[in-house]
């Protein structure tokens, strides 16, 4: 009998011996598996950062147009002030101090044909030389040249860090350069974050990965003027900038940094001149590995550390045989093939002697560390997907500013974006929209109207009928808003929504004549809640108001030649379902 035991536990060692091998191995094995699978999510969520940055430079640059379309009325009639001063022999400094007291924001320069500004409301730049940047004095020949008014995107003062928008007119004789740059400083209260310069910080803070944003811009062929970083000296990135210049593409490379990657991407955002001689901004995001893979290390070799504590205890613990040795070893070795087949919520019950209890106390403990990795594993990938959840609302967060633009030129449509956006959403239910078509359409709701920013206040906020030619206008806005938005990826199905949300359904429309199933879903209900908003609302060109029933009415007479029947039917069975059957009024909740 006491040779059989010992036959037996003898295999047993052997046995014991062969699954701590395999566990090595296994540990060996995950621990790549798992370094390698940390280190991939580290890259993506570096793509998710890279992808941020680069949306919100779009909706950044596209929402500064806007803002420059209204700015550059401003300038237009303050340099037409100028120039008929100048034909009257009377523009000195005392008359564009008084052509400015009538333009808030407004900076007025003259430049002599030497580039020279010998008049300007700005005494810092009296007298400033143009001609050491050579760029720029060949822009002010093309002016020269073309004859004609300029108007610049928005570009950094060349006397300060501040963004201002630049209109230029050359002189009917062609000796002075009338320039007038309105402060968009102006908007800082509309534009809060959306900045060139101060990128949002939620971007990047919320990932240990990122060591450093920071923001460059080119002028001058690699003339630097940085924000936020000192003076780069590293000559690898010096070419990579010079690279990102040249081909305004994103360039990326690593380094290895005390035994760490440390990469660095170069993101480019190019605004256009008309002389062809572009700003360019560059964005210098730099990430590494090394503070995820210290804490990686770190866990792993606590676990390996507690695993070959455990294998030295039960190698001395073999030599010893007795009941109350073998048995708590055998459920042990049971456990270990738990483990194996990656069971790390298995537990052994501790008993034996002091020195077997204390063993297998230290197994539980092992392996509910390991436990606890795999569960902070699934904790570090719900951070992941609740940052995805965070770009997703600073992209709601840049609609919203952009929606805001708009109502703060219209003195009368106060909320119309939102109520529109909020009946467009509650048709959608009935009509089988997927959450990524709800999405598009609650931008394309907030946004329909965006292109208004570049009418004339005088126009948008006229009493009475408009004459034939302010209409004509007034019928650009949804081209004008489609402009504005193209090429910003998280809204290319919304500006189509945007761009014919004023066709009819008999093609008697603007701006393309669509009709019937050429017009898109979204831009057909859209047509349909705005003009019931509209309806229903108080408007500067109309006196009465409609009541609901009245408006519901309308829409009904025109179904099948200015609005789809279907969907005029689906609207009023959901503001039914959502308000009940009394039409009288405009339900409360819509507001």
């Amino acid at each position: 009998m006491m040779n059989n035991k010992h036959n037996v536990f003898n295999y047993i060692q052997v046995g014991f011996i062969a699954i701590c091998a395999l566990f090595v191995g296994f540990f060996t094995y995950q621990y790549n598996i798992e370094k390698a699978e940390v280190i991939e999510e580290i890259h993506k969520s570096a793509d998710v950062v890279v992808k941020g940055i680069e949306g919100q430079l779009q909706s950044t640059d596209k929402l500064y147009l806007g803002l420059e379309l209204y700015a550059d009325t401003f300038l237009k009639d303050a340099i037409e002030e100028m120039n008929q001063a100048y034909k009257a022999g009377i523009l000195n400094n005392e008359k564009l101090e008084e052509i400015k007291s009538r333009y808030e924001h407004v900076e007025l320069f003259v430049i002599s044909e030497d580039n020279v500004i010998i008049q300007s409301t700005d005494p810092d730049v009296y007298l400033l030389d143009f001609n050491i940047y050579e760029e720029f004095t060949d822009f002010l020949t093309t002016v020269r040249e073309k004859k004609v008014y300029v108007s610049e995107r928005v570009d950094i003062s060349l006397n300060d860090d501040e963004v201002i928008k630049f209109s230029y007119f050359p002189t009917e004789d062609g000796k002075i350069i009338l320039e007038a740059g309105y402060k968009m400083s102006a908007f800082d209260k509309l534009l809060k974050s959306h900045t060139f310069n101060d990128l949002s910080s939620e971007l990047y803070t919320y990932n240990n990965f990122v060591v450093d944003l920071c923001l460059y811009e080119y002028y001058n062929d690699m003339d630097s003027r940085m924000f936020k970083i000192q003076s780069p000296d590293e000559a690898e990135l010096m070419d990579a900038l010079n690279t990102v210049y040249k081909t305004k593409q994103t360039v990326s490379y690593s380094i290895i940094v005390d035994g760490y990657t440390e990469t660095t991407v170069l993101i480019p955002y190019v605004i256009g001149h008309i002389n062809e001689a572009d700003s360019v901004f560059i964005y210098r995001l730099i990430y590494s590995d090394r503070a995820i893979l210290t804490e990686f290390d770190n866990d792993y070799m606590a676990l390996a550390v507690v695993f070959v504590f455990v294998i030295l205890v039960f190698i001395v613990l073999s030599y010893s045989y007795n009941k109350k040795t073998f048995v708590p070893l055998q459920r042990l070795l049971e456990a270990f093939e738990e483990v194996r087949n990656k069971n790390f919520k298995v537990r052994v019950e501790s008993s034996g002697v002091d020195v077997v209890h204390e063993a297998l106390e230290t197994f539980n403990e092992m392996v509910e560390s390991i436990d606890q990795l795999i569960m902070d594993k699934d904790a570090i990938e719900e951070a992941l997907k609740n940052h995805l959840i965070k770009s997703e609302d600073g992209y709601l967060n840049t609609v919203t500013a952009m929606a805001n633009a708009i109502e703060a030129k219209d003195d009368y449509t106060g909320g119309h974006c939102e109520r529109v956006m909020n009946m467009s959403i509650l048709v959608s239910e009935y009509i089988n929209m997927d959450d990524d078509e709800v999405k598009q359409l609650m931008y394309a709701s907030l946004l329909h109207d965006i292109g208004k920013i570049g009418v004339s206040d005088n126009i948008l906020n006229k009493k009475g009928q408009y004459t034939d030619q302010e209409y004509v206008i007034m019928k650009q806005h949804p081209e004008i808003g489609y402009n504005i938005i193209s090429g910003i990826d998280f809204l290319s199905v919304s500006n189509e929504a945007i761009l014919y949300h004023h066709e009819r359904i008999d093609g008697k429309g603007y701006p393309s004549g669509l009709k019937g199933e050429e017009i898109p879903v979204l831009a057909k209900l859209l047509c349909i809640t705005d003009a019931f908003d509209a309806m229903t609302s108080r408007r500067v060109y109309r006196k009465s108001v409609m009541t609901v029933r009245e408006a519901f009415e309308e829409l009904e007479r025109c179904s099948g030649t200015h609005f789809d029947f279907e969907l005029v039917y689906q609207f009023k069975k959901a503001y039914e379902n959502a308000y009940g059957l009394d039409l009288s009024h405009y339900a409360d909740e819509i507001e």
